[in-house]
């Protein structure tokens, strides 16, 4: 199973470098995990973005992808990584949700580098 980070997700959709290499995974029927923390910090990005097609993604998301709620083992395990890594909340909770469902978070963001559960995917 894959898990996106945002950041792979705003390179599918905004035509960013990189979008095409997380197609070839979001146009496959290989099953996607989405964290519902993804699934805020991405719509956010669409209402910022003033899409007019917001909502339209979205659905896409929450159709195309298994949505992963935020447990109390996640967020014990997220509370772990946070302070031992320092990392944002967010992306904490993100770790936690792909360690928890065993699942490596792929990821263009460079706050990751190293830490167990997360590759770092090259922008290409």
């Amino acid at each position: 199973m894959h898990f996106l980070d945002s950041s792979a997700w705003m390179a599918y959709f905004f035509g960013e470098p990189g979008g095409k290499q997380i197609a070839a995974i979001i146009d496959s029927n290989e099953p996607i995990l989405l964290s519902v923390t993804n699934l805020a910090e991405i719509y956010s990005q669409f209402l910022m973005k003033s899409t007019t097609d917001s909502d339209e993604k979205r659905m896409f998301l929450m159709t195309r992808c298994q949505l992963a709620e935020v447990t109390g083992e996640i967020a014990m395990e997220a509370a772990r990584i946070k302070a031992k890594h320092r990392l944002a909340l967010a992306d904490a909770l993100l770790l936690a949700t792909g360690r928890v469902h065993s699942c490596s978070l792929q990821t263009f963001d460079p706050d990751f580098q190293g830490l167990k559960g997360a590759r770092l995917l090259v922008r290409r």
